[in-house]
């Protein structure tokens, strides 16, 4: 009888357990385990005694009329409640007053959040004694045209950041398809970017090779900054989280030169060597489950680490389906070249969702991708070009079966946030 190897995978909000004959069983990746800060309170005010780039926050921020703090949503796990009180008291000893500041949620092209995920991510004090606000992406009439990107991308942002004489960022610091690494300028762009900038950004990834997961420089990485830049970014504030979103490391001050020792830390954390590429690859999607837009980040770090012609198993429960971008699922169906054609034709009306499609495509183009949902239809599947199953260890053992008795298995862990690391050193740069 054949033994078997039993793993326990995070699907949503519960760990569920799967069992792969060790015959087949190859490699198990995550994020590693690194030791939370005992103290994230002292972490924050060492941070921000010792910023990189820029004076300190209460000493640069004298003098301003409009503060505009912006946070990220709730499809990232920054704990914002902690860092918002330390910030907070920095600017009024700036002499700042509270009507002179706005919370403005990043929300790049999500939904708004809604009033119990804003106490839950801001914190109920904060939230009832400052103007917090949800950026809309599609509202033009509040975004404010600032010129062009060196590429030609018309740059509009948010009417409240283009006004403001000083504006802070708090986020999170983790592996990105589309620019390397999240952080620094990104809650600029796309974060309170308009569609026109957020579309033009994205669909680089067409045209730099370099654009992809872990490498800090290059072209969607600088156009971003271009656009923070002036966008009057000023000050970061980006954490560094462990697997259960405690914080390990902080890094404050100037968008580009904080941002880049933060990635130097995030890499501790966030690189996961692998033994080399397996055949069937199962990838949990946790922590990004709210729906199949934020879930799919995974199939980018999967895609390092299935071989050609292999499949990859998605888990997440896409709680909120497949979410708002309804054009990126009837994309999905189209390979990489069409999709490019559809563009160039005016057949797309959402460009931020054939860029997301163009990424998934050329994931496609390697590899099958299986889907684990509860939520997702099998009529939702079938428009996607995905095989649905209810059950994850079915899966599995389809797979296997499909893949023959010699094939590998390897099960990925945070695999939206992980960077896979090959023996050869693939995309650590």
């Amino acid at each position: 009888m054949t033994s078997l190897k039993k793993v326990v995978l995070r699907y949503g909000s519960e760990d569920v357990e799967i069992f792969i004959p060790e015959p087949y069983f190859f490699d198990e990746i995550g994020m590693r385990k690194v030791i939370p800060a005992s103290d994230p309170s002292a972490v924050i005010e060492a941070s921000l005694d010792a910023p990189i780039g820029t004076g300190r926050l209460e000493d640069i921020a004298v003098g301003s009329n409009r503060v505009v703090i912006l946070v990220d949503d709730l499809t990232r796990p920054t704990p914002i409640y902690q860092l918002m009180p330390s910030v907070l008291r920095r600017i009024e000893k700036a002499k700042i007053q509270r009507d002179q500041i706005t919370i403005l949620v990043a929300t790049g092209t999500h939904r708004p959040m809604t009033r119990e995920e804003l106490e839950a991510k801001i914190g109920v004090e904060t939230l009832s004694q400052y103007k917090v606000v949800n950026h809309d992406y599609r509202k033009k009439e509040e975004q404010v045209s600032l010129g062009k990107t060196p590429s030609g991308i018309p740059i509009t942002v948010n009417k409240s950041v283009a006004e403001a004489d000083f504006v802070i960022a708090l986020g999170n610091i983790v592996p990105h398809r589309y620019c390397g690494w999240a952080g620094g300028a990104k809650i600029i762009q796309p974060g309170v970017g308009g569609e026109a900038t957020t579309a033009g950004t994205h669909l680089m990834i067409t045209k730099d090779p370099g654009a992809r997961l872990g490498v800090v420089e290059n072209k969607v990485r600088h156009e971003m900054e271009v656009v923070a830049s002036h966008a009057n970014l000023k000050f970061i504030v980006n954490t560094i989280l462990d697997r259960y979103a405690n914080i390990v490391e902080v890094v404050v001050g100037d968008f580009r030169a904080a941002f880049r020792k933060g990635v130097e830390k995030a890499r501790k954390v966030y690189s996961a060597p692998i033994k080399g590429q397996a055949d069937i690859v199962i990838a949990s999607a946790y922590p990004s489950d709210i729906n199949f837009w934020q879930a799919g980040k995974a199939l980018y770090s999967a895609d390092l680490v299935v071989k050609n012609g292999g499949i990859i198993i998605l888990a997440s429960p896409c709680y909120e389906g497949v979410g708002k971008h309804k054009e990126f699922v009837n994309l999905l169906k189209y390979k990489y070249d069409n999709i490019e054609k559809m563009i160039e034709n005016g057949r797309v009306k959402d460009r931020i969702s054939a860029a997301a499609a163009l990424a998934v495509a050329l994931v496609t183009a390697r590899s099958e991708i299986w889907l684990v949902s509860s939520t997702i239809t099998d009529e939702q599947a079938r428009k996607m070009n995905v095989i649905r199953y209810d059950n994850l260890q079915a899966a599995i053992e389809s797979a296997i079966e499909i893949k023959g008795e010699a094939c590998k298995v390897t099960v990925m862990h945070e695999a939206t946030e992980i960077l896979p690391i090959l023996p050869s050193g693939r995309n650590d740069s």
